[in-house]
């Protein structure tokens, strides 16, 4: 008996301008089992975290093409954009990693304790909320200085985070 097992490899962008004439615009390959999206407007570029590659796919919508890919230090489990710093971020062991959007280079990775997970980025105050699903905590980065400066405790592991604006 033979056994295959298959992995989504591509990202579909949609059109909601209108729900009456919703659809597919483009389809783009990217690694394997795509899980989290952000996106730069400014820049126009689309991340997208490959779970089973330990890499992100950069997709230029100006050029309509995966432009890079980035690897990882290990698995992602979470990924969000800050416009206003062209910078991602990307949760990873023990922390999150800080890459620059122009060149896709790793600028730092903040340590951090427990499980990363999902991030959330405030474009208020410039802070994102990392997810932590084994210690029961959000932690708060500030994104000027790339240090924690607050773990805030929930009473149970998270499955996301919402920033109210």
């Amino acid at each position: 008996m033979s056994y295959r097992q298959f992995f989504r490899t591509s990202l579909a962008v949609f059109c909601l301008a209108s729900l009456a004439s919703a659809g597919i615009l483009q389809t783009f390959k990217v690694g394997r089992q795509p899980t989290h999206i952000g996106v730069n407007i400014p820049t126009n570029r689309v991340y997208v975290d490959n779970v089973l590659d330990n890499t992100v796919s950069v997709i230029d919508l100006s050029v309509n093409k995966v432009t890079a890919t980035v690897p990882l230090a290990s698995k992602p489990a979470g990924l969000a954009v800050n416009p206003a710093t062209n910078r991602f971020y990307v949760s990873v062991k023990g922390g999150v990693a800080v890459y620059d959007g122009v060149d896709n280079s790793l600028i730092t990775t903040i340590a951090v304790s427990g499980n990363p997970s999902i991030i959330a980025m405030n474009p208020n105050n410039k802070n994102i909320y990392v997810q932590d699903s084994a210690d029961n905590e959000v932690h708060v980065i500030d994104t000027d200085s790339d240090e924690v400066i607050a773990e805030l405790p929930v009473s149970h592991p998270g499955n996301g985070i919402a920033i109210d604006q």
